[in-house]
């Protein structure tokens, strides 16, 4: 009986995972200001634009996201880059250019037939990507990186080494 309730457990956990990578077919940006952000635009699997001006970066972080494991990413340049993290906070500290693919486990590098999407970020605005978006970020751009972990990515990112 023990055994057959950790089956169930085990089960229930796989297919806990197995949701995060299933991913909409329809790839939508997302704007928002600060005062009508609302959670539920993150679980869309989206990326979310806020396109007002955030200078404390920090306040932000630690109110939305106080429950998250939060760490600086590096960021690698002129390279596409995959999001490892449930979240990732694009903090532009200066105005940008990031170049977005939607999420898919399938390919690394977007093909010609994917639709990448060029984002103009303004000074001190910012977007959320999902699990597993594509990113492309040019290397003269003033950029900081914060990826936003919970268990289940912490998790993963620790026992597969992304």
């Amino acid at each position: 009986m023990k055994n057959y309730i950790y089956f169930i457990i085990l089960i229930f956990i796989i297919f806990y995972i197995y949701c995060y990578y299933v991913f909409d077919n329809n790839f939508i940006i997302q704007q928002v200001n600060i005062e009508d952000f609302n959670f539920n635009l993150l679980y869309n699997k989206q990326p979310l634009v806020i396109y007002d001006k955030i200078v404390d970066k920090s306040k932000i972080l630690s109110s939305w996201f106080k429950q998250n494991i939060l760490s600086n990413n590096n960021v690698v340049y002129d390279k596409w880059n995959i999001n490892n993290n449930k979240y990732l906070f694009i903090y532009a500290k200066q105005d940008s250019i990031i170049l977005i693919d939607k999420p898919n486990i399938n390919i690394q590098i977007p093909d010609n037939n994917n639709k990448i999407v060029s984002i103009k970020l303004y000074e001190y605005q910012c977007i959320i990507l999902p699990f597993k978006c594509k990113y492309y970020i040019e290397k003269n751009n003033n950029i900081e990186i914060i990826g936003i972990h919970d268990y289940i990515t912490y998790f993963l990112e620790t026992l597969f080494f992304f």
